[in-house]
């Protein structure tokens, strides 16, 4: 995905994540869409928020799997 491209799914999903904040798929896509322009740490927070939290989701191994990429660094 070409940077612009991220920044514009970053700017439509932080609009969702701010009408629906506790909205799990919007949370992931969130972190995934953080990770793309370069924002590593604040995807690591949305993540490990959201897995703290014991949601189930269809999305959570996925996740599961970001996090752990984003702590190894």
């Amino acid at each position: 995905m070409a940077q612009g491209n991220a920044e514009r799914a970053l700017t439509h999903i932080g609009a969702a994540y701010s009408a629906a904040p506790d909205n799990t798929d919007v949370q992931y896509h969130l972190a995934v869409a953080l990770r793309r322009v370069g924002r590593a740490a604040d995807a690591r927070s949305v993540l490990e928020k959201l897995l703290g939290s014991g949601a189930s989701f269809a999305d959570r191994a996925d996740a599961e799997k970001l996090l752990a990429e984003l702590k190894r660094g």
